[in-house]
């Protein structure tokens, strides 16, 4: 009898072994990443940590099961290590199938930084048991920001759920990219910032072809430059670019980018003059901008279309083109279908421009 009962437990132990190792051996090894963090150009060290987290997401933000992270900061070798659980239908439905994209988050106490490299924080989950190093860049100067009420953005980053956050996590210049819909929201820009909001965009922020609504804009500090964004009513401010300056200032502006001088007092009190006097001053900027480019002086000086787009651009939106705007007016110009007054009523009719109206005049045309 003592013998079968030393057979018996002999067997159960062995059932309980082979089911443990059986049950270990459905879930399959996680997949490692990890490397150096460089924030603004400092490499991150074990005494320079605190208050860092590193998280790995699912492309349109949601979490891994379980979680893919790094909270208890850089180990000895001054690396932060993330596992990322690898899927299987039964035993982890929560992970991450090998070849996915993934996107990885920093944050410093609470607030997302932007990482630079990998670009928007992109990241291909390697195969069960496999170790990637992946050195990451960091910036605190958040340079382009999403914005959608779900606050996932499609896994782009950084990502907030309303403009005034995506405003008040902004460095010192940024462009906001804002979600197609209305939001009940109050927009204030108080600080030193130009941020330039940009609304409209579709969900996945492929194309920008409607438009972002929010209920009103108050500026006492900085410069908001805005495009496709309705705004129900806008404040004046003390240091937007038109805004305490003045008509006779707005026109000076507009001559200066495009001739590199200001007006004649005659030319100045003419065009002046007919901005405060006139309802439609889109058309007013449209006259202008036309018979300045139409100068010999300014033929002169800014014959490539380049340079000519580049100062119709300064003159009525206040900015630089980006590389893409450049790209499709040139070659809009240089293929004759479309001229440089097409693109006068383009820029006069945006609502970047609209914008730069109603801080000066309030509500137009």
């Amino acid at each position: 009898m003592g013998i079968f009962k030393d057979l018996l437990w002999c067997f159960v132990i062995s059932f309980v072994f082979l089911s443990a190792s059986v049950a270990e051996g459905q879930i399959p090894q996680p997949a490692r990443i990890g490397g150096t963090v460089t924030v603004d150009g400092t490499q991150l060290t074990q005494a320079t940590d605190t208050g860092y987290t590193f998280v790995v997401t699912k492309q349109d933000g949601t979490a891994y099961v379980p979680a893919a992270e790094d909270t208890d900061g850089l180990n000895s070798s001054n690396w932060y290590v993330i596992d990322i659980a690898i899927y299987h239908a039964t035993a982890q439905p929560g992970g991450a199938n090998p070849g996915d994209t993934a996107i990885i988050h920093v944050y410093k106490d609470g607030s997302e930084l932007n990482v630079t490299s990998p670009v928007s924080g992109q990241v291909t989950v390697g195969s069960s048991g496999s170790t990637n190093r992946i050195d990451l860049s960091v910036s605190t100067n958040l340079t382009t920001i999403y914005v959608e009420p779900g606050g996932t953005c499609y896994g782009m980053i950084p990502c907030y759920s309303s403009v005034q956050g995506g405003i008040e996590m902004a460095g010192a210049t940024a462009t906001i990219k804002v979600v197609q819909g209305s939001y009940n929201e109050d927009i204030i820009l108080n600080s030193s910032k130009t941020i330039t909001l940009k609304g409209g965009w579709d969900s996945t922020f492929t194309t920008d072809s409607s438009t972002s609504t929010v209920n009103s804009l108050t500026i006492t500090d900085g410069t908001i430059i805005a495009d496709k964004l309705v705004i129900q009513t806008v404040a004046e401010s003390s240091s937007n670019y038109v805004t305490d300056r003045g008509t006779r200032n707005l026109v000076s502006d507009m001559y200066f980018a495009l001739l590199d001088y200001t007006p004649v007092e005659e030319a100045l009190i003419y065009w002046s003059d007919l901005f405060d006097n006139e309802e439609d001053k889109r058309e007013i900027a449209k006259l202008m901008a036309r018979e300045v480019i139409n100068s010999e002086a300014f033929q002169r000086i800014h014959a490539a279309n380049r340079v000519a787009i580049e100062r119709l651009y300064e003159a009525f939106l206040g900015r630089i083109a980006n590389e893409r705007e450049i790209e499709y007016w040139t070659w809009k110009l240089t293929s004759g279908t479309q001229t440089l007054e097409e693109l006068i009523d383009a820029l006069a009719d945006s609502e970047e421009f609209a914008l730069r109206l109603r801080v000066l005049f309030g509500q137009i045309r």
